[in-house]
């Protein structure tokens, strides 16, 4: 769905009358249900990419929260344990934590590697193939370039690196961030955003004036 075609006028325009007349506590689910639209319309094969995406990283952040609270009920419950002990028990969450992250950054960088390019890799496979038309459409024509696949990639390892730091807490509902990580506007335009910058904005409702003062 080209931005400048009519068709985007009119998903626009649908879109922003059932945000405005739809109330307010499913305004979010109207943007979220947009997003996944605007991606479908491109085919199901960039959804795919995107749905692996927010679902590794949402569970990365999930389960180091979970880290995070036993370790917090640890040293409430064990508060005369020694220095020595408490210190372990942080350095053994650490250790369990930067495992989580590592391994959703790895995933979602070598998705993003393989998607960016696979593209060149094709043609060259063709070439070495006698069949020039390999790249396009043979059996590697799945890992084409895909809409803004490199925004919510770094968007979201951005997120799983402030929920290991501690910056933020995670994410408790898939639904609501995934619309963080697909919001169609943001793909189109950027910039790559922090999660605690983006995502209050995105569930806050809205009126269609603003009130009078």
């Amino acid at each position: 769905m080209s931005i400048i075609s009519l068709n985007f006028l009119i998903f626009m325009a649908l879109t922003c009358g059932a945000y405005y007349l739809l109330p307010k506590r499913m305004q979010w689910i109207v943007l979220l249900a947009a997003s996944l639209v605007f991606y479908l319309s491109y085919g199901v094969k960039p959804l795919g990419y995107l749905l692996f995406t927010a679902l590794t990283t949402f569970t990365a952040g999930i389960l180091m929260g979970r880290i995070n609270t036993r370790l917090a009920s640890y040293l409430e419950n064990n508060s005369s344990q020694s220095r020595e002990k408490k210190k372990a028990a942080k350095a053994a969450a650490r250790n369990r934590k930067r495992r989580i992250l590592a391994a959703a950054v790895l995933c979602n960088i070598g998705m993003l590697g393989a998607v960016k390019f696979a593209g060149h890799l094709g043609p060259v496979l063709g070439s070495l193939l006698g069949r020039p038309g390999y790249g396009a459409e043979g059996p590697l024509s799945w890992l084409v370039l895909t809409l803004g696949v490199s925004f919510y990639v770094f968007q979201t390892v951005g997120y799983v690196t402030d929920v290991y730091r501690g910056i933020i807490e995670p994410a408790r509902s898939f639904p609501r961030y995934l619309l963080f990580v697909c919001f169609f506007p943001q793909l189109l335009q950027g910039p790559i955003s922090r999660y605690e910058q983006l995502y209050p904005q995105l569930i806050q409702p809205r009126e269609l004036f603003c009130p009078k003062p």
